[in-house]
């Protein structure tokens, strides 16, 4: 899928929860999440758009990501796929391991939406 199908879809999706935000007390918050470098289209205007729509908007990157991160948002928009074998949903263990957790899905079992 090219990066203005992507953007199409990201757009018409956001413009679902409009309405769904309509009848919200709060804003709805929207996670754009990304890999490394940041894409092109992830850009000023985007996130102006998204603004101007009454979401409230932050970047991340996949390293980035925690389970007190996501629970902050309401939305969490994939915008690149991590690189190939990077590793962006662990969490420490006590212990001090990488433990493999599924964030994303975690996520999504509690709630939240997940649009890649």
């Amino acid at each position: 899928m090219s990066w203005e199908q992507t953007q199409t879809l990201v757009t018409i999706t956001l413009a679902f929860l409009v309405s769904m935000a309509s009848a919200a007390a709060e804003p709805v918050r929207v996670l754009l999440v990304h890999g490394s470098p940041v894409p092109s289209g992830l850009d000023a205007t985007l996130k102006a758009k998204l603004a101007d729509a009454g979401f409230v908007t932050r970047t991340a990157r996949y390293e980035q990501l925690s389970q007190p991160l996501l629970a902050a948002f309401h939305v969490v928009v994939v915008m690149q796929e991590p690189a190939y074998g990077q590793s962006f949903v662990g969490e420490p263990e006590r212990e001090g391991f990488r433990q493999r957790a599924p964030l994303l899905l975690k996520f999504v079992e509690n709630g939240g939406g997940l649009y890649v």
